[in-house]
């Protein structure tokens, strides 16, 4: 079809396609075949086998190797003669001929054409007219494909179908990984080892796939591959954006020729010709560089996006990525300085497999329920804590953040030992040590932060522990332009691996001035993180209203400090004026890694946030202080307490007033006729910080200049408030508001004051006597009404404010029918199980659709690890204990487990290879550019 469009008059002689899913030789088909031909058993034995195989040819497609298994039958044929010394029953072979010894290698030689003959002659006595059989056909079909299989050709051409391993089923995954191990990372990869095999010995293969195995350490194995039998003689590295499809940014392309060559020497001596346009826009803008560059290379002139490199020179960098593009100065660097792996090898840690069960942000269980600080397993377990910190990657922080998870490690991790082998458990021996650490995945430039001890690490927030006089050196240099730029060329997909990582080179020249450097860094770093509310080292937002401007002040500092930091590395690896040309280049071009991190702890993938602030308007300071004042008012927050979160920075005597505005129960409401109206709270709590005029301006600054103060402090409560708050802690709220069904009036509930009792208290302290209060009214309107008679101005206008008041006595009571119906479930609240699942049972009160979503899911019986379904459904809930030892563990009914205790006990588990894990980890690594 390609031909016919260029050139109409064409004329295409004979078909050559063969459908490669073939249903030959089966059933009785392949017994009426053996007997019919009278073949003997050694070709039933072959025919049968073969048979087997085609049955593959359904998932596999022409990357089943019929011509290989053939030559594999036969030979297997051979060596079962040989041993047992008795010729084989010969179809069309006289015994005398075969009794010789060039007989015998004349009958194994021409075997394979034999079987094929047998095969085309049964096909054709079973063509035409009324004869013809599904069964023929599908045996010509497969001669057919046999036919093109066994072929080697001088040109291989193909854009091959890309799928990753974690989206095929098991059976093609299975049959990709024996028969292409090195490309079994993605169906692309596995096509282009088959290409190779099916072109003659120098024969061309031209593809365009995924630019993935170029770079990451998965497919070193597969870039060995091709390198051992193949020049690459032209590559258009297109990189993003080549197809507008799904996201562009992460199908990242690359088109080249292969040419086979016997020769190792002529092919680590072949120098390539590439073609950079990485940096091009769009597919157009790709096509139109490509031809100017080509116009370029024809006429002898220069091109800065045409590069030319010598295929061994590739190995100067550990994992011999294709980086044509690398400068002579840069690749000398990495044969100067020793690899970081050398001096502290890299490291992934836990895969809980479920993080949802296992994970939480850290204000769901609260600061009083997590282990802080911890130097080793040792201590954790002594604290009989259930929750401690957990590093997990998460959005661009560099130097220091990205602490909001805990990890449910209670009794040393019992609960997801026992829920092996789902979980992996990797290097535990590393948990709570110093280090740095960075995210697997990241939507920008590579940087890293301080893991300042007492974290557990996951698999995708991979840490590195080095000596503790190189680790604010490691800090800096990771963190320079240098190794940024340097990534861009070992590592231009949406991965920072351990291995990469691990091949970067490090200069153990220690310099006190990146110490001191690092130092500042990290403390202005930290700063952000004090200003933040979902951190745990929140102190109070910035000042008001002069915030905005000392944050960036403090940014510009910052960026001050890494200029330098970036200088001194430069002098550290002496980096020449063009080398470092060619780094920041790469470092501003913004191509490389573009991809998503997971974010929530019950989600696999979600969009990447930032931990913290690096930018405030003025709008979002003034709402910061009152999203203060509310934790101040609702008990999350402690002001003047020593090293308490939310402490601010008050004197003795504004403390001393802000603790009192704490409510004891954590239970205010959405009333201004009511002395715990949450408003007028909120408001006082503001004007003991700032002053009644200040706390008006940030009021207005926040919510608009119009309306009465408190009323339109109300009103954003009742309404944006929650939906803001829900935003702010990642989808688990700890403020809830309960409303009803108009939104004529709410409760407001604080998590960690909760208890068995708080919906019964919010009925007879709030609701029922505020149902009471508003039928008094009601009564006193109808009574008004009477007194006026039934008709003139008065009557109407009294008729429509009891028309009103009936409508809100109702809404009311429905509001407290809504609410007895969840206080008579009767559950004791319980922070292990987290937000979500202990807001569900109060969905219809919620005006958020994520509690309904997940009341069901309980009603269903996903989460029946939670404390909350064995108070709903103890009997459902101990069936499955029986069965299920983690869940056992969960609910601590292990001596119901009928299920037998892993055979491997925790401390083998210690001992386990993280080498192996760390392989099968980056294995995965693949994936994650096509998803």
């Amino acid at each position: 079809i390609k031909a016919k469009t260029l050139s109409p008059k064409a004329r295409i002689r004979e078909s050559r396609l063969a459908c490669a899913s073939v249903h030959m030789l089966d059933g009785d088909n392949l017994k009426d075949f053996v007997e019919q031909m009278k073949l003997g058993p050694i070709y039933r034995r072959i025919l049968t086998a073969l048979q087997a195989r085609l049955k593959d040819s359904e998932q596999l497609g022409s990357l089943l190797r019929l011509e290989e298994e053939i030559r594999k039958l036969i030979a297997e044929e051979r060596k079962r003669y040989e041993r047992e010394g008795k010729a084989p029953d010969l179809f069309g072979w006289h015994k005398e001929i075969f009794e010789s010894e060039a007989g015998q290698r004349e009958f194994w030689e021409i075997l394979e054409v034999q079987i094929g003959q047998a095969l085309d002659a049964f096909a054709r006595e079973h063509f035409g007219g009324a004869e013809q059989t599904f069964f023929a056909g599908e045996t010509a079909k497969g001669l057919r494909l046999l036919e093109l299989m066994a072929q080697r050709y001088d040109v291989v051409v193909t854009n091959p179908p890309y799928m990753s391993a974690r989206k095929m089923n098991s059976r093609l995954k299975s049959l990709i990984g024996g028969s292409y191990p090195a490309g079994k990372g993605d169906l692309y990869a596995a096509f282009i080892q088959r290409c190779i095999d099916l072109a003659c010995p120098t024969g061309r293969v031209g593809m365009l796939t995924m630019h993935s195995f170029m770079f990451i350490s998965s497919y070193e194995k597969l870039r060995s591959v091709i390198r051992e039998q193949a020049i690459i003689e032209t590559m258009v590295h297109a990189g993003p954006a080549l197809f507008d499809v799904g996201n562009p940014g992460t199908l990242q392309t690359s088109a080249y020729v292969f040419r086979r060559e016997s020769d190792p020497e002529a092919r680590r001596n072949a120098v390539g010709t590439y073609f950079r346009l990485v940096k091009e826009l769009d597919s157009e803008a790709k096509r139109k560089r490509f031809e100017k560059a080509l116009a370029n290379l024809r006429a002898g002139i220069d091109d800065p996006v045409v590069y030319r490199y010598r295929q061994g020179d590739f190995d100067a960098i550990p994992g011999s990525p294709w980086v044509y593009w690398i400068t002579p100065g840069l690749r000398k660097v990495f044969q100067t300085f020793p690899k970081l792996g050398e001096i502290a090898q890299p490291r992934q840690g836990l895969a809980t497999a479920d993080n949802f069960r296992f994970l939480r942000y850290w204000w769901e269980p609260g600061i009083r329920h997590i282990g802080f600080g911890c130097r080793n397993a040792a201590e954790a377990q002594k604290t009989g804590k259930r929750w401690f910190p957990y590093m997990k990657g998460g959005g661009f922080r560099r130097w220091y953040g990205n602490q909001e998870y805990v990890v449910n490690w209670e009794r040393d991790g019992e609960e997801l030992y026992g829920f092996r082998p789902t979980s992996v458990i990797r290097n535990p021996d590393y948990y709570f040590r110093r280090g740095v650490t960075w995210s697997k995945v990241s939507s920008g430039r590579f940087c890293v932060r301080l893991s300042p001890g007492g974290f557990i690490f996951d698999v995708a927030g991979c840490s590195v522990f080095p000596p503790e006089n190189l680790l604010r050196q490691l800090l800096a240099v990771l963190n320079s332009s240098l190794v940024a730029g340097i990534l861009k060329y070992i590592s231009p997909t949406i991965n920072f691996e351990v291995g990469h990582i691990a091949s970067l080179p490090l200069s153990t020249y220690l310099s006190t001035k990146l110490h001191m450097l690092v130092d500042q860094a990290i403390a202005l770093a930290k700063a952000d993180s004090e200003d933040e509310e979902t951190t745990w080292d929140f102190i109070a937002p910035p000042d008001w209203p002069d915030g905005v401007q000392h944050v960036a002040q403090r940014h510009a500092q910052l960026a001050e400090i890494e200029r330098q930091i970036d200088e001194e590395v430069y002098r550290l690896y002496g980096i020449s004026e063009e080398d470092r040309r060619a780094i920041e280049e790469e470092v501003g071009s913004g191509q490389g890694a573009v991809g998503n991190e997971e974010e929530e702890p019950g989600d696999n993938d979600s969009e990447e946030t930032e931990t913290t602030k690096t930018f405030w308007s003025e709008e979002d300071l003034a709402k910061a202080w009152i999203s203060y004042a509310v934790g101040i008012v609702m008990g999350q927050f402690e002001p003047g307490k020593e090293k308490g979160l939310g402490r601010g920075r008050f004197d003795t005597a504004t403390a001393g007033k802000l603790q009192e505005l704490s409510d004891p129960d954590g239970l205010l409401v959405v009333d201004s006729t009511h002395s715990d109206d949450l408003a007028k709270k909120v408001f006082a709590a503001l004007e003991v910080i700032f002053g009644e005029a200040k706390a008006e301006s940030l009021i207005r600054r926040a919510l608009g200049n119009h309306g009465e103060l408190v009323t339109t402090l109300r009103d954003y409560l009742a309404d944006k408030f929650f939906k803001e708050h829900i935003q702010k802690y990642r989808k688990r709220p700890i403020y809830w508001y309960l409303r009803s069904a108009k939104g004529n009036y709410g409760l407001w509930l604080y998590y960690h004051r909760l208890d068995k009792d708080i919906l019964f208290k919010a009925l007879l302290n709030y609701v029922e006597p505020k149902i009471r209060l508003e039928e008094d009214r009601l009564s006193t309107l109808r009574a008004r009404r009477e007194a006026a008679g039934k008709s003139g101005r008065e009557a109407k206008q009294i008729e429509k404010e009891i028309d009103r008041q009936e409508q809100f006595v109702a809404e009311l009571q429905d509001f407290r029918d809504k609410l007895r119906r969840a206080a008579d479930l009767h559950i004791t609240p319980d922070v292990n199980d987290g937000v979500i699942l202990n807001i569900a049972p109060l969905w219809e009160l919620v005006p958020w659709q994520e509690p309904k979503k997940y009341w069901e899911a309980l009603q269903e019986g996903k989460y029946d690890w939670a404390h909350i379904a064995m108070q709903l459904w103890p009997e459902r809930v101990k069936e499955k204990c029986r069965t299920d030892r983690s869940l056992a563990i969960a609910h601590g009914l292990e001596h119901l487990c009928e299920a037998p205790p892993p055979k491997t006990s925790r401390s083998a588990l210690r001992a386990e290879n993280p080498d192996e894990d760390q392989k099968e980890l980056e294995e995965e690594s693949a994936d994650d550019e096509a998803e």
